[in-house]
C-alpha cells in the first residue's frame, strides 16, 4: 500500500509552501483532505477556492474578526481556504499572518 502524500513528502506540522509552475492547486488540495489535523490554505498570490472546502472570503472587517471567523470555519471542517476576494471569483493573500 501506497503512503499518503503527505508523508512521502514529509510534510510536517507547522506552515509548508508550495512554489513553481503547475500542479500547486492539486497538490494543495490532495494535502487537504490527506493531512491530519486543521488546514488552512492561503496564497499570496491568487487561486480559485475549492469546491468541497470550506472557504473565507474576507473584505473590510478586522484582523480580529477575520480570526474569530476562521476559527468558527476550522471548528466545523477540516479544512478552509482564506483570502480576500478578488474580482475573478480567486481567493487572494489573507489579511492574517501567516504566523497565526
Amino acid at each position: 500500500m501506497a503512503l499518503p502524500l503527505h508523508e512521502l513528502l514529509q510534510i510536517r506540522k507547522g506552515i509548508t509552501a508550495v512554489i513553481g509552475s503547475g500542479g500547486k492547486s492539486t497538490l494543495l488540495a490532495t494535502l487537504a483532505r490527506q493531512l491530519p489535523g486543521k488546514v488552512i490554505l492561503c496564497t499570496t498570490s491568487f487561486f480559485y477556492p475549492f469546491r468541497d472546502i470550506a472557504f473565507l472570503s474576507i473584505s473590510d472587517i478586522t484582523p480580529e474578526k477575520e480570526e474569530q471567523m476562521l476559527r468558527t470555519l476550522l471548528s466545523e471542517n477540516k479544512a478552509v481556504c482564506n483570502g480576500e476576494m478578488a474580482g475573478n471569483g480567486k481567493l487572494g493573500r489573507p489579511t492574517l499572518p501567516f504566523s497565526m
